[in-house]
């Protein structure tokens, strides 16, 4: 942690104020000679001054100060430095030049006490809460009091190898403070060794994730085979704690693990769909859907669905699914089993929307019929069938029934088959009558 005095501007500006030295250039004629030209006298350069202690107060010696300025074309430039006096811990960068914008770093070069930036945080972002603090400087002056005080570091170390296990010498390694929940901020970038090997030294208590990159292969992954830093798996670290370990291997092939699977009705009209399993998990997979023997990919339909029209019936459907996952991995394709033979849309019945009912004077001697009801659409046909008391009336196959003696005490009911042109037919039953009387 350090303590100091803070300013209270947190956004740099997009280029550095001007630091722009006026000559001023002027002829006067006296007695016919030229006035000599004034020159501009150099402004005296600022200084950075504090004191670094570890964090029960004695003060530590041999730190490293770094001032920072932000070249808007290189990026981070360091300035100036210093170290702290063994003795004392007090440290004077001096050389700098004018300017309310710089950021000091403290680190150890032996890594074991935690680097920081003043005024007490863990990555260079500059802004309010826990980001770093811009210091200024003036011409001649020297800003005071710019002090930190240091926890016992920490480290991460590993090792990055390619699939065929040939260290990845040319890596990359992104060290990401996670200061709230999915907000990460960029703490340190390091390389591998010849060996493929990483170290970071100086690792302050706190969350991190790692992003790891292959500069030859452009593979590029997070902790623990991660695709990016926002899905990363966290990494814990405790004062002067060492986490091993943290190794990757980049790229690879992709695996299909369990075959592409369609489900759903091979029909005309109704959805099929497509699943698949994958390593590592987070491959990014493609569908195409194959109808019969195509031979023409690139028209084919994509995607997890697929809805068979008229001119798939009687063909078998396939899909090929891809799984890719970015540079430094081989893409890999597997196929699923075919469907059966597409089947014809199902026809659509008659739909009754009210039924039938007997109407008429139930006595012998009467005539009852029975209604036609309400269907969609109307039936181009109807067939009737009276029943008495469960058993089919002879010959009662008309809309009219003439009640005999047989009927009497009997409750009626008159089944209906309704038939209209491109419709399965629909057969519905009245509700029962009540019964004959004489």
């Amino acid at each position: 942690m350090t303590t100091g005095t803070r300013t209270t501007s947190h956004d740099r500006p997009s280029s550095r104020r001007g630091r722009l030295t006026a000559l001023v250039a002027g002829a006067a004629l006296t007695l016919g000679v030229a006035a000599p030209v004034p020159t501009a006298s150099a402004a005296a350069p600022g200084s950075i001054a504090g004191t670094v202690t570890d964090d029960s107060g004695a003060p530590l010696g041999g730190i490293t100060v770094r001032v920072y300025d932000l070249d808007p074309f290189v990026g981070d430039v360091v300035v100036a430095e210093g170290v702290t006096d063994a003795v004392t811990g007090d440290y004077l960068v001096e050389g700098i030049e004018a300017d309310p914008y710089y950021r000091v770093q403290f680190s150890d070069p032996d890594g074991e006490w935690a680097t920081e930036y003043y005024d007490d945080s863990i990555a260079a972002t500059v802004g309010a809460g826990p980001f770093a603090q811009w210091v200024p400087v003036a011409d001649g002056a020297t800003t005071e009091d710019i002090d930190a005080s240091l926890e016992v570091g920490g480290s991460i170390s590993g090792r990055l190898t390619r699939p065929n296990g040939t260290p990845v010498s040319s890596g990359e390694v992104s060290l990401f403070w996670q200061y709230a929940d999915r907000a990460w901020a960029r703490a340190g970038t390091f390389s591998t060794d010849a060996d493929g090997r990483y170290s970071i030294p100086g690792v302050r208590a706190a969350t991190y994730g790692i992003q790891f990159r292959d500069l030859v292969t452009g593979a590029t992954e997070a902790w623990n085979d991660r695709p990016d830093i926002t899905s990363s798996t966290p990494l814990v670290v405790a004062s002067g704690s060492d986490l091993t370990g943290i190794d990757a291997v980049m790229g690879g092939i992709v695996t299909n693990v369990t075959a592409p699977t369609i489900t759903g009705t091979a029909q005309v009209g109704q959805t099929l769909t497509v699943s698949s399993g994958w390593q590592p998990s987070d491959t990014t997979v493609t569908y195409r859907w194959v109808v019969g023997d195509d031979t023409s990919p690139g028209d084919d339909p994509r995607g997890t669905t697929y809805v068979p029209t008229a001119a798939d019936v009687g063909r078998t459907i396939r899909v090929e699914a891809t799984g890719t996952r970015g540079a430094g991995w081989t893409p890999a394709a597997a196929w699923s089993a075919p469907t059966g033979p597409v089947a014809a849309a199902p026809v659509p019945a008659v739909v009754n929307e009210r039924l039938p009912r007997i109407k008429g004077t139930l006595r012998v001697g009467r005539i009852v019929r029975v209604t036609v009801g309400e269907w969609t659409p109307y039936p181009k046909r109807l067939k009737f069938r009276w029943f008495a008391a469960g058993k089919p009336v002879k010959g009662a196959t008309h809309q009219r029934l003439k009640l005999t003696r047989k009927q009497v005490g009997k409750r009626l009911r008159v089944v209906v088959k309704a038939s209209a042109p491109g419709y399965e037919p629909l057969t519905v039953t009245t509700k029962r009558s009540r019964r004959v009387r004489r």
